[in-house]
């Protein structure tokens, strides 16, 4: 039988949760952003990567880390309340992760960075917001 490692135990639990949640706005990579018109936000997985293990005592840990992308409009209005909306959602979903697959995780906020930028895409002006999420897995 399949075990997935924990890197993937939890792109597969936050992937489920953003599809869920955001539907046809959630993409498995990131869209072409050449249409003017696009739904917002959108939603994408970028990375999923696990560091080496760490042993500790004869148990050994180990970092998974996901980086999760949401893109909005910087033209309409409420842009920046709309990314900060779906990001807060998202981070308190993550946060709350206690158990994925078999593997029993709690996220590191001591390596979790959330970053929001501007960037200019064809012609589309963007809000990009970043979550770089890491897990402890004990």
């Amino acid at each position: 039988m399949f075990r997935a490692k924990p890197d993937y135990a939890i792109y597969k639990d936050i992937g489920g949760y953003l599809y869920d949640t955001y539907g046809d706005r959630f993409f498995n990579t990131v869209p072409e952003l050449n249409d003017e018109n696009f739904d917002t936000p959108l939603i994408c997985i970028g990375d999923y990567s696990m560091s080496q293990d760490v042993p500790t005592k004869d148990v050994l840990r180990s970092r998974p880390s996901i980086t999760i992308h949401l893109f909005v409009s910087a033209d309409i209005g409420d842009g920046r309340d709309q990314l900060e909306e779906v990001m807060s959602n998202t981070y308190d979903y993550a946060l709350g992760l206690s158990l994925v697959g078999e593997y029993q995780i709690a996220l590191d906020t001591r390596y979790t960075v959330n970053s929001v930028s501007l960037e200019q895409e064809d012609n589309l002006r963007l809000l990009h917001g970043t979550l770089d999420l890491t897990y402890r897995v004990n």
